[in-house]
C-alpha cells in the first residue's frame, strides 16, 4: 500500500515538474537530509536496537529495555538536533558542493530548500526508535501505515494545494509536504507505545547499552546507508551532465526502488525480530533456515521484476510518468537511467535482508 501511494506521488510530481528547473534543486536538496537520515537514523536506529531490545526481553529484563529506549531517544534528539543546526547553519557553503553542475539560481534554490528540509533527520531518529519498539513487540500494523501516511500528506500537497500555487511557489509546498509528512509519521506513531512504557528519559551517554547501539549502528550505516550514498554521487554527476539528468536519474530510482520495497523491504522487515529472538537465543539452525527462506523469496520475486523492468524500461517510464510536464524526451532519458539501475536490483534486494541477519 505505501508503494502505491509513493507511486501516486511521484506521477503528481512528475506531472507538475517534469525534469526542468527547479525540481532538479529540489532532488540535490532532498538527497542530502535523506543521506543523513539513512546514516544516522530511521532504518539504522531500528535496525541497530531491535536485536539489544529483544535480546533484553529474552532475558526478562524489560526495565532495563524501557531505560534503553528513553535514553537512546534523548542521545538521538540531542545529537541529531545539533548536526541539523550545523547543517542548516553551513548550507550555503555545503550544498552547492553537490550541485557543482546547476546555475546560480537552482544552486540558490537547492540551499534554502535544504535548510527547509533538514529538520526532518531528528523527526525521522525518533520515528526509527519508536517503529524499532513497535517492530519487536510485534506490532507491524502502525509502522507498515506510516509510510502510506507520509506519502498521503505529500500527495494531498501536490494535488490539493500546488496545482492553485504560483509556479514559482509549487516546488516550496512539496518541500513543505515533506517536512510535514514526516512529523505526522510520529505523532501518529507516539500513541501507539500505550502500554508498554513507561521509557525514563535520561541524557544515556553513561549506559553501556546506548554505547552499544550506538557501536552497532555503524555497520548498519554503511550497509543500509549505502543506496543513499550512491544516490548522492549520482546527483552530483548528474548535475555535470545535463540540467534535467538529477531529476531523470531520482525517477528511475525510484521505479528501481518500488519492487525492493513491495517485497525485500517487506520480507526484510517481517523476518527481522524472528531472526534477531534467534540470534539472541543461539538458535542458528533457525536463523539459517529463516534468512534462507527469506532470501529465496526475494530472488523468487525480484529476478521476474527486473528481467521486465530492463526488457521494458521505456513503456514502463511512458505509462507512469509522462502527462503534463513530463515530455517525450523526460522519458526517454529516464528509461535509459532505469535500464541500468535494474542491473543491481536482486543482489541489492537480498542485501537488504542479509545486513539485518548479520546484525542480529
Amino acid at each position: 500500500m505505501s508503494r502505491v501511494a509513493g507511486l501516486v506521488r511521484e506521477i503528481l510530481a512528475a506531472a507538475l515538474f517534469g525534469t526542468v528547473g527547479a525540481i532538479n534543486a529540489f532532488v540535490i536538496a532532498f538527497q542530502v537530509p535523506n543521506l543523513l537520515r539513512s546514516l544516522v537514523a530511521d532504518s539504522a536506529i531500528s535496525a541497530a536496537m531491535v536485536p539489544i531490545y529483544t535480546q533484553l526481553q529474552e532475558q526478562d529484563r524489560d526495565r532495563e529495555a524501557r531505560r534503553l529506549v528513553g535514553a537512546l531517544a534523548s542521545v538521538i534528539t540531542l545529537g541529531l538536533g545539533a548536526i541539523t543546526v550545523v547543517a542548516i547553519i553551513s548550507a550555503p557553503w555545503l550544498m552547492p558542493l553537490f550541485a557543482p553542475g546547476l546555475d546560480q539560481q537552482l544552486q540558490d534554490q537547492v540551499v534554502w530548500l535544504a535548510q527547509l528540509m533538514f529538520p526532518i533527520v531528528p523527526l525521522l531518529g525518533l520515528t526509527g526508535i519508536v517503529a524499532g519498539v513497535l517492530q519487536a513487540e510485534g506490532r507491524f500494523t502502525p509502522t507498515a501505515f506510516v509510510p502510506v501516511l507520509w506519502n498521503a500528506v505529500i500527495i494531498v500537497a501536490l494535488g490539493v494545494f500546488a496545482p492553485f500555487a504560483p509556479e514559482d511557489n509549487r516546488i516550496w509546498i512539496y518541500a513543505l509536504g515533506i517536512l510535514a509528512g514526516t512529523l505526522a509519521q510520529l505523532l501518529y506513531l507516539l500513541p501507539k507505545l500505550k502500554g508498554l512504557g513507561p521509557f525514563p528519559i535520561s541524557l544515556g551517554l553513561g549506559s553501556r547499552l546506548v554505547r552499544r547501539v550506538l557501536v552497532l549502528m555503524l555497520p548498519v550505516t554503511v550497509g543500509l546507508g549505502l543506496i543513499n550514498i550512491n544516490a548522492v554521487v549520482d546527483g552530483i554527476f548528474a548535475t555535470l551532465v545535463s540540467d534535467q539528468a538529477p531529476r531523470a536519474i531520482d525517477a528511475a530510482f525510484r521505479l528501481y526502488i518500488l519492487p525492493q520495497g513491495v517485497f525485500s523491504v517487506a520480507i526484510s522487515t517481517v523476518l527481522f525480530p524472528t531472526i534477531s529472538r534467534m540470534a539472541a537465543n543461539r538458535d542458528y539452525l533457525g536463523l539459517r533456515d529463516a534468512v534462507a527462506s527469506g532470501l529465496r523469496q526475494i530472488f523468487f520475486l525480484l529476478l521476474p521484476a527486473s528481467a521486465f523492468l530492463m526488457v521494458l524500461s521505456e513503456p514502463v517510464v511512458r505509462l507512469v510518468y509522462q502527462r503534463g510536464a513530463f515530455d517525450v524526451y523526460s522519458t526517454l532519458i529516464t528509461s535509459e537511467a532505469l535500464f541500468f539501475f535494474t542491473i543491481g536490483l536482486v543482489f541489492n534486494g537480498a542485501s537488504l535482508l542479509l545486513i539485518r541477519a548479520f546484525f542480529s
